[in-house]
């Protein structure tokens, strides 16, 4: 895949995922087992965050996107919610498939 259609494909991804649409196929979505306690300790595992949203009350929420290594059809949104204290209240990870692997384009 050429680093254009890369770049559209994260674009297609953020902007569906952001804007609450849902995605072409959601292969797998469940909270994180794992998940960084704290948003310091999760930036130092997942490295910056592809979108930081403020919450309400003084928290806030970081959303990774990654194309998968072994199947680049497939993206993953990591999306982790914390409260104004720095302590983790929500974790979410979803594969999307991408619009070029549906035949749709981009």
């Amino acid at each position: 895949m050429t680093h254009r259609k890369t770049s559209a494909v994260l674009a297609l991804a953020m902007i569906a995922c952001l804007s609450g649409a849902p995605a072409n196929a959601i292969a797998l979505a469940s909270p994180l087992a794992d998940a960084p306690r704290t948003p310091q300790q999760a930036v130092k595992r997942l490295g910056q965050p592809s979108v930081r949203e403020p919450l309400p009350g003084g928290g806030q929420r970081l959303r990774w996107v990654s194309v998968d290594a072994s199947a680049l059809s497939i993206l993953r949104l990591t999306t982790l919610e914390y409260d104004a204290s720095g302590r983790l209240t929500s974790s979410d990870s979803r594969r999307l498939m991408s619009p070029l692997a549906s035949g749709k384009g981009v």
